[in-house]
């Protein structure tokens, strides 16, 4: 009992730790860009105009496939933030420390209740350093990555309660959070496989399965499915939702069930250099090998191997291969590889002077240490690049090509741009290429297709383009700079400003 107040002590300076964290160089650190203003000016047009819809100078595309893909879940509270505090990015990064803060705390008490408090507190460190492309990096950015995670994590907590103490109600409510999670993040709709696999492996190997609280889990998050897609059926109009399906399609051919032999190599590689092979993949091991030696019986960890071999078996076969794809499955790696440094520690302290004549037990004794100190070491050099971009001179860039906007470009002119993030920081009229053209340069960039079409900026007659990091990429504008539409205005960072030219000019 004593040691309750210097706990309680330790997690509000933790908490206060984390928020300074998420706080830093904000708004201007991490960089905004393409896919956060997505969700940026979907949560603009909900606060305004009271439009599920993204915008641009024709009018609303109402529920955008954009505004799919990051869903209530996001867009909600931002929009509110927006409707309270007004319109801005800082406004919405708030929102995101908030969730930052909330999955972190989750992270680790679900760690603590699995494993204990030495296997949290590693899994944590892990957390807050590892990978690049990670929890601090994607928990300082308007994204789905964090909130989903936050309400899965959440879910996994309280399907352990509904593991001890055997009530529906419980499985119930894990399968909302569940359910929430993956109307926050779209690709958690591979948690119906993931249920699916770990329920399969819990009857093979335990040959026991408790059918009310699966139940109750999976009517939960159908239910959740079901009424989100009821909600956008009433959003686009019974009219227009075959359509809308159809653009899902489209995007999830390209996305998130691509199946391309060619990013297999590629996806493997990113999974060897971000550390994941050597963070992740020994804890799942190790997990997977005692369940199936009925070592443990816990069904919560059967759910999180589940979650982590289904999802990575997706992202290397199956999806476009982004890099931000693998943060869940890292995540949850984490909190096996705590488990896996306990128990490695354990059976390095379990050598004695006895053991030093077996050979072959005191060389797996030094193999665990090895491991559990590589582990620990990859995760200081994390954490240390981590404070670095903390720490280092924010890129305003943005901020300062949206004042140019803003001083340059009259309130009635249409800006031809493809940069979603501008919307926000500069409210004037944009006309943005509709996201069939995601699709297509999606093909082009990550599968090496041919255009089959040229994309032509002057059909709605702006008055300037802008030619930014996301359109410099693809290269959507540069066959039109090429022939001399337009003339540069101004510069600030990778964004260009340039007025349009009529033939007359």
């Amino acid at each position: 009992m004593r040691s309750a107040p210097l706990r309680v002590a330790l997690a509000a300076f933790a908490v206060l730790g984390l928020i300074g964290i998420g706080m830093a160089r904000q708004p201007y650190s991490p960089k905004t860009w393409q896919d956060e203003g997505f969700v940026l000016q979907g949560a603009m047009n909900l606060a305004q105009h009271g439009q599920w819809a993204m915008r641009s100078s024709e009018g609303f595309r109402v529920l955008d496939q954009p505004l799919v893909a990051n869903g209530p879940g996001l867009v909600l509270p931002i929009a509110a933030a927006f409707a309270v505090f007004g319109v801005g990015l800082l406004q919405a990064r708030l929102v995101m420390v908030a969730y930052m803060v909330f999955a972190a705390v989750v992270f680790f008490l679900l760690a603590r209740r699995l494993f204990g408090w030495p296997a949290a507190i590693f899994s944590t460190f892990l957390l807050m350093a590892v990978p690049d492309e990670g929890f601090i990096l994607y928990g300082r950015h308007a994204l789905g990555n964090v909130p989903a995670l936050a309400w899965f994590l959440l879910g996994c907590l309280v399907y352990s309660v509904a593991d001890r103490r055997r009530r529906w109600h419980w499985g119930a409510l894990a399968g909302l959070m569940m359910g929430i999670a993956a109307v926050t993040k779209a690709q958690y709709i591979l948690l119906l496989p993931i249920l699916l696999v770990a329920w399969a492996a819990e009857w093979m190997i335990h040959r026991k399965l408790p059918v009310a609280r699966n139940l109750a889990v999976l009517g939960a998050f159908a239910a959740c499915l079901a009424g989100w897609q009821l909600a956008q059926w009433l959003i686009v109009g019974a009219d227009n939702y075959a359509q809308h399906l159809e653009a899902i399609r489209s995007s999830t051919n390209v996305t998130v069930l691509a199946f391309r032999l060619s990013r297999i190599p590629g996806n493997l590689w990113y999974l060897a250099r971000s550390g994941f092979a050597l963070i992740a993949l020994p804890g799942l091991a190790l997990a997977a090998w005692q369940y199936v030696r009925r070592d443990s019986a816990d069904r919560t960890v059967v759910l999180l191997i589940a979650f982590v071999g289904v999802w990575i078996a997706w992202y290397v076969f199956a999806s476009v291969g982004w890099a931000r794809y693998t943060f869940e499955p890292y995540v949850i790696g984490l909190l096996l590889a705590g488990r896996f440094a306990r128990d490695a520690i354990a059976f390095a302290r379990r050598a004695g002077p006895p053991a030093l004549r077996h050979t072959g037990r005191r060389a797996a004794q030094w193999a665990a240490a090895g491991l559990i100190a590589a582990m620990a070491l990859w995760g200081a050099v994390g954490l240390a690049g981590q404070a670095a971009r903390l720490i280092a001179e924010p890129n305003r860039s943005p901020q300062q090509f949206a004042q140019i906007l803003l001083d340059t470009v009259g309130p009635d002119q249409i800006v031809e741009s493809w940069e979603w993030e501008l919307d926000v920081l500069a409210g004037l009229r944009y006309h943005h290429p509709t996201n069939d053209w995601v699709d297509r340069f999606t093909a082009v960039t990550q599968f090496g297709e041919a255009l089959d079409v040229v994309y032509d900026p002057g059909l709605r007659r702006p008055a300037f383009l802008i030619d930014g990091p996301f359109s410099k990429w693809t290269g959507i504008y540069r066959p039109a700079l090429d022939a001399g539409c337009c003339a540069l205005v101004a510069r600030a960072g990778q964004y260009d400003l340039y007025r349009y030219q009529t033939p007359n000019d």
